[in-house]
C-alpha cells in the first residue's frame, strides 16, 4: 500500500509541475518545442524522485543518518537511567535496613525496660549514698565542732595567760618577744 500511496503522491507530483510550467509557458509564449521539452524534464525529474524515494541504499542511508542523530542521546538517556536506577537502589537498601532496625526495636524493647528499671535502681541508691554521706558528714561536723569548741576554749583560756603582751615581726619573718 505504501508503494501505491508514493507512487500517487509522485504521479500528483509530476502533473502538478507539468501543468504549472506549461501554464506558466503557454501564458508567456506558446511554443509546441518548449513544451516538450518542459514535459521532458518534468518526466525525468519525477523519474529521478520516484528512483531517490524508492532506492535500498537511500534507506539504508537514512537508517545511518537517523542512527547517528539519536545514538547519542540514546547513550545519554542510558548513563542518566543507570545512575538513577543506583539511586534508587541504594534508597531501597535504606528503607529495607530503616525496616529490619524498627523490627528489632521491638525485640529489644524488654531489655529497654531492664535497663530502665536499672537506670531507676542505680538513681535511687545513689540518692541514698548521698544522703547517707551527707548525714555523717554533718555528724562529724557536729563532733568535731564540739571538740574543737572545748578544746579552743581550753586553749583560749590557757594561752591567754601565757600569751606575751606585745609582739613585733622581725626581719625574717618571726615573732620576737621583748
Amino acid at each position: 500500500m505504501q508503494g501505491l500511496e508514493k507512487s500517487d503522491i509522485l504521479h500528483k507530483l509530476y502533473q502538478t509541475t507539468y501543468n504549472k510550467g506549461a501554464n506558466l509557458l503557454r501564458t508567456i509564449d506558446n511554443n509546441p518545442e518548449l513544451d516538450r521539452t518542459v514535459k521532458k524534464t518534468s518526466d525525468n525529474l519525477t523519474d529521478t524522485v520516484h528512483t531517490i524515494a524508492n532506492e535500498p541504499s537511500l534507506a539504508f542511508f537514512r537508517i545511518e543518518e537517523h542512527v547517528r542523530k539519536n545514538v547519542p542521546l540514546l547513550v545519554h538517556h542510558k548513563h542518566g537511567m543507570e545512575e538513577k536506577r543506583k539511586e534508587v537502589s541504594g534508597a531501597c537498601y535504606d528503607m529495607e535496613y530503616a525496616i529490619t532496625e524498627t523490627d528489632r526495636i521491638k525485640y529489644g524493647s524488654p531489655h529497654l525496660g531492664n535497663t530502665k528499671h536499672l537506670m531507676k535502681d542505680a538513681i535511687f541508691y545513689m540518692q541514698q549514698l548521698n544522703a547517707i554521706s551527707v548525714k555523717n558528714q554533718s555528724s562529724r561536723l557536729s563532733r568535731t565542732q564540739t571538740v574543737d569548741m572545748s578544746d579552743s576554749r581550753f586553749r583560749a583560756t590557757n594561752q591567754s595567760a601565757r600569751r606575751p603582751r606585745s609582739s613585733s615581726l622581725t626581719s625574717s619573718g618571726r615573732h620576737q618577744t621583748p
